[in-house]
């Protein structure tokens, strides 16, 4: 049974998965594949794979993590997604793009809900792992620029969740389950090439306080990769 969902008009891969009885596909069960981290088997440390399985996991949907490398993700992956992921199998529907993933989520399970309609949560996630993070953790002459960028960044969402609980108000939403592990990236990230700079509890109490709460959710315990896979990561983006 097709989902109701209806992905964005410029979405251009398939919803039912091609020739999947073919591919030995289950009509039941739901499957999220993701990035492996460097033992080939064990989850990976991919921030928006993480973002999937913490909307899951906060609306009590049962599913299966599938780490994966170029050589074990399945065929029809490769064939019809062009191997992205995190790509979300639900019996004979795939869907891969994490915003994509997470509107589908919501849709299809909508209690509880986690759906946001912050325009300002949706600011300050746009282009922040990708490239502001990226920028700063990458650069190994400790410019300016990169670290200007990433601080503008942190000091309107530090202003932002002056007030609130969450990102969107007094309640988790998906901003939340996106915006948290890309956080966690640049804790782990900073602290084994910048020396913690600029994200202390000292310059950012608040959103250090915002890291805290979702650090301790059962949700989060149940999903985190230990901060060597995340160094592992971003030392091979180093170069």
């Amino acid at each position: 049974i097709m989902s109701p969902y209806a992905p964005p008009s410029d979405y251009t891969f398939p919803i039912a998965i091609p020739d999947a009885e073919k591919h030995g596909i289950p009509d039941s069960g739901m499957m999220v594949y993701l990035k492996a981290a460097d033992d080939g088997v064990s989850v990976g440390a991919c921030p928006f794979a993480q973002g999937v399985r913490l909307t899951l996991e906060e609306k009590g949907v049962k599913y299966t993590p599938k780490p994966s490398t170029a050589d074990t993700k399945p065929t029809w992956l490769v064939d019809h997604y062009q191997g992205k992921m995190p790509a979300l199998q639900n019996g004979n529907e795939c869907y891969v793009e994490s915003n994509v993933i997470g509107d589908y989520i919501e849709a299809t399970f909508p209690e509880p809900t986690l759906k946001s309609t912050s325009a300002e949560a949706e600011a300050l996630l746009a282009g922040f792992i990708f490239p502001t993070v990226g920028n700063y953790i990458k650069d190994k002459d400790d410019t300016a620029e990169p670290l200007q960028a990433l601080k503008a960044k942190l000091d309107a969402m530090e202003a932002h969740l002056k007030d609130k609980e969450w990102l969107c108000g007094d309640s988790i939403t998906v901003m939340d389950c996106r915006m948290l592990p890309q956080l966690y990236h640049l804790k782990c990230a900073a602290e084994a090439f910048k020396e913690g700079k600029p994200l202390t509890s000292e310059a950012y109490p608040v959103i250090t306080k915002y890291m805290e709460k979702g650090f301790a959710l059962p949700s989060w315990k149940a999903t985190v990769y230990p901060p060597e896979y995340v160094v592992s990561t971003w030392a091979g983006m180093r170069g």
